[in-house]
């Protein structure tokens, strides 16, 4: 082989290799790097009821902010049955300056309705907590990416339209059967999804059918009353089942009260 051939080859190599690492670089902003793929598999989108959120702050609701539309919990790297894992990095401290763009959105979808915090608190604990060891994935290793990936994946769900479809509407006075609304979330997700309640008894905004509860042979205050949807991803941000999921879902041996806004 001459050496012409050898400089050739040696050039042509060096243009793969740099257009290789071109696209891994901008890969990287959506894509996680198979290379460094995180200790955990899937990620989950927790989506609230703020009407069901605001019961539990009690006077310390911010009722104005109270809308019929579901809101962010947060966005959480899962293993699996257990909530871990959280709180991965202390050092890496919330800065509302990195997501100035986001907040005006973030207030209307991922707003705190407890009159004892602030939006910037709310959004600094799921940071804390969640979105330190989010970063292990590339596609979220800023604050910002973080949160506009939350904002992305909940703009995608519709689970007010998905109920609505199912002729399941917010009210106090009437009652649905908790498979029948988990069913109408997953038929328009999917997929299999998690759906968490409050126990009707601690629900001290209800007024509810009562008599037509104990028709059925059930106590009045045995109900559902549905606070939270937690839709999963895996690691490209594709819907998945969820499987093996932390926490107590709603007893289906009741009922589910979604009630309106106050």
């Amino acid at each position: 082989m001459n050496s012409m051939v050898v400089i050739t080859l040696i050039l042509s190599t060096s243009v793969v290799v740099s257009v290789v690492e071109s696209v891994r670089h901008r890969a990287d902003i959506d894509i996680p790097s198979r290379d460094h793929l995180p200790e955990w598999g899937r990620l989950i989108l927790a989506l609230n009821w703020p009407p069901t959120v605001c019961s539990g702050f009690g006077k310390d609701c911010l009722v104005s902010k109270v809308k019929n539309n579901w809101t962010i919990h947060g966005l959480w790297p899962n293993q699996g049955s257990s909530a871990k894992p959280v709180n991965c990095n202390n050092s890496w401290h919330f800065d509302p300056k990195a997501i100035k763009k986001l907040q005006k959105v973030m207030s209307k979808e991922w707003t705190n309705l407890s009159g004892t915090s602030t939006d910037i608190k709310f959004w600094k604990y799921e940071w804390m907590k969640h979105g330190t060891c989010a970063v292990q994935l590339a596609s979220l290793n800023t604050q910002y990416k973080y949160f506009a990936r939350a904002l992305k994946l909940k703009s995608e769900i519709d689970v007010y339209g998905m109920l609505a479809r199912a002729d399941i509407r917010p009210s106090r006075t009437l009652f649905y059967p908790s498979a029948s609304v988990r069913s109408a979330i997953q038929k328009g997700v999917g997929h299999n999804i998690g759906i968490y309640c409050t126990a009707g008894d601690n629900y001290t905004g209800r007024d509810g059918d009562e008599a037509g509860m104990r028709e059925e042979g059930t106590s009045a205050k045995a109900f559902n009353v549905l606070e939270e949807v937690r839709i999963c991803y895996d690691l490209s941000f594709n819907i998945v089942d969820c499987k093996k999921m932390f926490g107590s879902q709603c007893n289906f041996k009741y009922k589910i009260q979604i009630p309106p806004k106050p």
